[in-house]
């Protein structure tokens, strides 16, 4: 792997307050002038001590597209060439431009998972909500009656083709940030804050990956459903199993979160048990809020301005 250039975060002069960790085992250096870490005897160059190994700062020299996926990478698989950039410097700035690429990422990916339902269902009417037969001409007393005129609103934002690709637009920038509440740290100076928020960023990296997977459910149903005569169970099984990838990556997105917080906060493993329900309720809120509530807001509007005409 060849050596990363230096940026405006590599230049920063060392603050001696600040733990010097060696690469290599994490040993405190500042107490060991010498270029050998007394604890595990590696060579080191104090030079690049201060170079941040997220490959994403360095993006202006080695192109955005190819460092966002080697970092998404790097931290999808846990790299111990990461280990121990929480006690590195981190510029706030290159984590806000890796939250707007991720938050486009995965904005492009659920809308493709849109398209691809819509497609497949030849429209988006299949999201309507249509009351029993027995209901229809009845007063809605009875409570399955009242729940599904309750939906309508929802039935009706949900199949106007403009909300989806808002709402899920609203949603990705909503999963890509709300970790940002556990970075925060009580009573830190502004360089160690903006630090923690920075790799709190880094943190969601795994999210990206749900683009790939969608293209290659997509690939695969095309492939498995589109070009097959004859559409059997098998053949839907197979052509489904990419889901399986998109099912898997919040659960590894939330170890990955705990796991920086956890380096960052320098707690033990204890804490993830704290961590885990508060980021769990966090992103339910979300999912509640841009698939629900706003949904219905909008239907429930277009209602009454259409009552109106």
């Amino acid at each position: 792997m060849g050596e990363l250039p230096q940026t405006a975060a590599s230049q920063t002069i060392f603050d001696h307050s600040e733990p010097l960790l060696c690469p290599f085992c994490g040993y405190d250096l500042r107490q060991s002038p010498g270029d050998i870490c007394s604890e595990c005897g590696h060579t080191i160059d104090r030079s690049t001590l201060a170079t941040c190994n997220f490959p994403w700062p360095h993006r202006r020299h080695l192109g955005r597209i190819r460092t966002f996926w080697k970092t998404v990478f790097l931290i999808t698989i846990n790299s111990k060439q990461l280990r121990y950039e929480s006690a590195r410097t981190q510029l706030l700035s290159d984590g806000r431009a890796f939250r707007k690429a991720m938050a486009a990422t995965l904005a492009t990916a659920l809308i493709s998972i849109w398209i691809i339902l819509i497609v497949a269902n030849h429209g988006p009417d299949f999201l309507a909500v249509h009351r029993p037969s027995n209901l229809v001409n009845s007063p809605p007393q009875k409570p399955l009656g009242q729940l599904q005129d309750l939906a309508v609103p929802w039935s009706t934002a949900a199949t106007m083709l403009p909300t989806w690709p808002l709402m899920l637009t609203f949603l990705a920038i909503y999963l890509t940030g709300i970790q940002q509440r556990l970075f925060r740290l009580k009573d830190a100076s502004p360089q160690i804050q903006n630090r923690a928020l920075t790799i709190g960023y880094y943190s969601t990296a795994p999210l990206a990956l749900v683009f790939p997977a969608i293209l290659l459910w997509a690939a695969t149903l095309y492939l498995f459903v589109g070009q097959m005569p004859a559409i059997t169970t098998p053949n839907l099984i197979t052509a489904h199993s990419p889901l399986l990838l998109v099912i898997l990556i919040p659960p590894l997105t939330l170890i990955r979160i705990i796991q920086w917080n956890l380096r960052i906060t320098h707690r033990g493993s204890e804490h993830a048990l704290y961590l885990l329900p508060k980021i769990l309720a966090l992103y339910l809120l979300g999912l509640i809020l841009f698939l629900g509530i706003l949904p219905w807001c909008i239907g429930f509007l277009w209602l009454v301005i259409d009552s109106f005409r």
